[in-house]
């Protein structure tokens, strides 16, 4: 079980006093479900992705793991990615070790991850 629990954080703009964008937000995920977030631009989607996956901090709450507090957590220690929108490549990696990356960021043997990626972009048709 994967859960954000009384996630809250402010956006402080160049001017001005900070604002409030999550407040008190909390989200369960069980294993093997698929969730979706859904809002406007700006409601704090991708700061509540961020902040699951230790890429920001929350202001208050609690990130938990299997039953675990993993808000101190690194990023690469938490195992689990994103996918950004927008796009996030490395531009001195081809498509192959792009889709790699993470394989090897986990451990898994270049060897490995390479077949692994190309296993999946075969699947997709790229």
């Amino acid at each position: 079980m994967f859960e954000l629990q009384n996630i809250s954080k402010q956006w402080a703009p160049p001017r001005g006093a900070p604002k409030p964008l999550l407040r008190g937000a909390s989200v369960a995920v069980a294993a093997g479900e698929t969730v979706a977030l859904l809002g406007p631009s700006g409601s704090g989607k991708s700061t509540l992705l961020r902040i699951a996956a230790g890429l920001e901090q929350a202001d208050a709450g609690t990130v938990v793991m299997d039953g675990a507090d993993i808000s101190a957590t690194p990023p690469e220690r938490r195992g689990f990615a994103l996918l950004f929108q927008d796009f996030a490549l490395f531009p001195h990696l081809n498509v192959q070790d792009n889709v790699a990356f993470g394989l090897v960021e986990q451990h898994i043997s270049k060897v490995a991850a390479r077949e692994q990626a190309v296993a999946m972009l075969a699947r997709f048709g790229l």
